[in-house]
């Protein structure tokens, strides 16, 4: 009975890990001209907490912030010598690493430039293929007895599930009245 116990507590363990709540955040910093500018002061501010979270571009103008909890954010990014760039509201959605490129220009700090926008719907970054069914979904599919495996036939490429091939293929004979 011990030995089920721990089998039974160690799957659920790792069905625990494999729920995320959580999304990134990443791009370049470039200038005007388009080179990458170092060591520009990213700072992504969560709108509905007020949790900020920070982070530096490296040599090459990337930066990426990690573990963002799903939700709306903005974002700043600040250099000496460049004006600050501002994007009001970016909202990222549980498992989405999200892109938002900064082009800052030359001028003093107390000048800013606000991007009204939304993050690239196509994440470069990957190839995983997910999905956000919302409360609103939810609400609105057709599910029999609420079962929410059913809701795994709306998100995107799932495929049917394929017999082994040792079982022989089914013919279906449909029946027409």
């Amino acid at each position: 009975m011990r030995v089920f116990g721990v089998i039974l507590i160690s799957l659920f363990s790792i069905a625990a890990f494999a729920q995320r709540n959580v999304a990134s955040l990443a791009g370049v910093v470039t200038d005007a001209s388009g080179a990458p500018v170092p060591a520009a002061t990213v700072t992504v501010r969560n709108l509905d907490t007020g949790i900020e979270r920070s982070t530096v571009s490296n040599d090459a103008g990337f930066y990426t912030l990690t573990a963002l909890a799903a939700g709306r954010y903005g974002a700043t990014i600040t250099k000496d010598g460049f004006s600050r760039f501002g994007i009001p509201e970016i909202v990222l959605q549980v498992d989405q690493q999200a892109t938002a490129n900064a082009q800052l220009q030359l001028g003093s700090i107390t000048e800013s430039v606000s991007v009204v926008g939304e993050a690239a719907a196509i994440d470069t970054r990957n190839s995983t293929l997910s999905t956000v069914i919302t409360q609103q979904r939810m609400t609105d599919l057709p599910l029999n007895g609420r079962n929410v495996m059913q809701l795994l036939r709306v998100t995107p490429a799932r495929s049917p599930r394929q017999e082994p091939l040792t079982n022989p293929p089914r013919v279906l004979n449909p029946v027409v009245n």
